[in-house]
């Protein structure tokens, strides 16, 4: 394992792959073989897609005891109660009378055909994102859990209706990190928000101070298709909440299910104005362009038919030096310092080989050097 401090920095390598794991969609093999592949990328964070099976999660937990998991099932948020932000009414007085029917309905189904359909008829983890910390590297400050507003209202899909917001919900895990150091408290552990914790040292402006450096991981899955018209609401409304105030920077692990090339992405990494300065692709940043959905990966085979495209991201963005912060009597005031900064090393697709081939997607993992920033 690489030292905790170097010259550059703080080393942090971020892994993050769509396992294509549902019910019934996940031999032994191929979890076991993943398994293996993924420790001997020796990552610090790991970000999983489509984890959907709570039994897959509980093998990926074992398989990595040194790592904190984080999950809707691990904090007991899975099934419709992460939901909230869409509907409280809906699913308050239409839910049960929808979801007994689908049960009936989807228990007349042949296994596999109801995995595809209907995940969580047959799942626990609706959204399906696994995130799993070192231990002994960083520890977890706070996470967020949220399903986004915007959901997939109808899609068609295998022929069936598998896409909506009662089915397949897509939303995204938020994690704040701190690098371990020397006689600085444990972590605060994934279920206790970093604001019940001891109070943090404040500075002359009231803000606090962290003397840890400090990183955001964020594990997503958007809407699928290879062209979807709504899905860049799904993409403004993610951008938007894990950036926050800005004053920590961001690591956006995800499995947008769009190309580079696709409107969602472009205004990402171009901005809304084109300025180009605030989300950058690992991969495109050491100049590589590759995909990471291929129609020469077996497992893609009898699934979809779709081109090679890249849908799986590792992005990140630099935090900003002074954030707005709002103060007491409600105005805005300039005081929230960036305590730490990226920089990018390295970034490849993985698991792409024949022999390492574990899902139909290819991971992708990226090197980074956490640098603190001096005090102004």
């Amino acid at each position: 394992m690489a030292s905790d401090v170097s010259d550059e920095g703080v080393p942090l390598r971020v892994l993050t792959l769509n396992v294509f794991c549902g019910k019934f969609m996940m031999d032994d093999s191929r979890l076991s073989k993943q398994i293996q592949l993924i420790r001997e990328q020796n990552a610090d964070v790991i970000s999983l897609q489509e984890c959907f099976d709570v039994q897959v999660q509980k093998r990926y937990i074992e398989g990595f005891p040194d790592y904190t998991p984080i999950s809707a099932h691990q904090l007991g948020r899975h099934g419709f109660s992460i939901l909230q932000p869409i509907s409280n009414l809906v699913f308050k007085y239409v839910w049960p009378v929808l979801s007994s029917v689908c049960c009936v309905v989807t228990c007349c189904l042949p296994p596999r055909v109801r995995a595809i359909a209907f995940p969580w008829a047959s799942c626990n983890d609706c959204l399906g994102l696994l995130v799993l910390v070192r231990s002994s590297r960083f520890a977890v400050e706070e996470v967020t859990i949220q399903a986004l507003t915007y959901q997939t209202v109808l899609y068609s899909y295998f022929g069936c209706v598998a896409e909506t917001c009662f089915f397949r919900p897509r939303g995204f895990i938020l994690a704040t990190l701190s690098q371990r150091t020397h006689g600085l408290p444990q972590s605060l552990g994934p279920l206790f928000p970093a604001s019940q914790g001891p109070p943090a040292p404040r500075s002359s402006h009231g803000e606090p101070q962290h003397s840890a450096m400090r990183v955001k991981i964020a594990c997503s899955a958007l809407a699928i298709g290879v062209a979807h018209p709504n899905r860049i609401y799904q993409v403004r409304e993610l951008v938007r909440t894990i950036t926050g105030n800005g004053c920590v920077p961001v690591i956006l692990c995800a499995d947008t299910n769009a190309d580079v090339d696709q409107p969602e992405m472009q205004e990402m990494l171009q901005g809304e104005g084109g300025d180009g300065d605030v989300w950058k692709d690992a991969l495109i940043e050491c100049g590589r362009h590759e995909c990471s959905w291929s129609g020469d990966n077996p497992l893609t085979r009898g699934w979809l038919a779709e081109p090679d495209q890249r849908n799986d991201y590792i992005v990140y963005r630099q935090a900003v030096p002074w954030a707005e912060s709002p103060s007491p009597s409600g105005k805005s005031s300039r005081g929230l310092h960036a305590s730490s900064v990226l920089r990018l090393l390295s970034a490849s697709v993985i698991f792409k080989d024949r022999q390492s081939i574990v899902s139909d997607h290819y991971g992708i993992v990226a090197d980074f050097a956490i640098r603190r920033t001096e005090a102004v």
